[in-house]
């Protein structure tokens, strides 16, 4: 009989790691970042997430319908898809982004 969710040692430090890195993430996300990415404070970690944000909700300024996602001057396709994918919820796109690693 196998068991199930067996680690080797260093298999399961790197889960922790991963998982501890997530936390942190997230709390710092929590605390910190989701603020930021609306711009209510002046704390900036990123450098194009909140444009992005903004541009997925429909209220980046200057932006329209007949704006194409992707031209020569910019590229929001990508990050675009993955915000409507997931509603715009900026923990659910931390919790895609940490499950690529």
């Amino acid at each position: 009989m196998r068991k199930f969710l067996v680690f080797k040692k260093n298999e399961l430090y790197l889960f922790l790691l991963l998982f501890l890195f997530s936390a942190l993430s997230f709390a710092f996300l929590y605390c910190v970042g989701g603020d930021a990415l609306n711009y209510e404070n002046d704390f900036q970690f990123f450098a194009d997430s909140g444009t992005y944000l903004q541009v997925s909700q429909g209220t980046y300024p200057g932006l329209d319908i007949n704006t194409p996602l992707m031209s020569v001057e910019s590229t929001y396709l990508g990050p675009v898809l993955v915000l409507g994918l997931l509603q715009d919820n900026i923990y659910a796109v931390c919790l895609f982004k940490d499950g690529l690693k």
